[in-house]
């Protein structure tokens, strides 16, 4: 029991273990929530052909413009980039 004094008057609250639980919990499922959300990591799929013959490529090179970040195409021209 939390006894609080404001004025003239004491407020007794009572918090129980349960809603003191309950209130932990929320708050680190909202923490939780949040960091989940910072960690946008997706993946990039996708085949490069030849523009004339329409023919998959294979070994052609595919990276992010601006980045490091790159792989190489497989023997139908399939490439896929992991962790963008």
């Amino acid at each position: 029991m939390l006894n609080i004094f404001l004025g003239l008057n004491f407020i007794k609250l009572t918090f129980t273990k349960k809603k003191m639980i309950n209130r932990f919990l929320t708050i680190l499922l909202l923490l939780g929530l949040f960091s989940l959300n910072a960690q946008n990591n997706g993946s990039l799929l996708g085949q490069v052909i030849d523009d004339k013959s329409l023919l998959p490529l294979e070994g052609a090179t595919v990276i992010i413009e601006g980045t490091s970040i790159g792989v190489i195409t497989d023997a139908e021209g399939y490439f896929t980039l992991n962790d963008i």
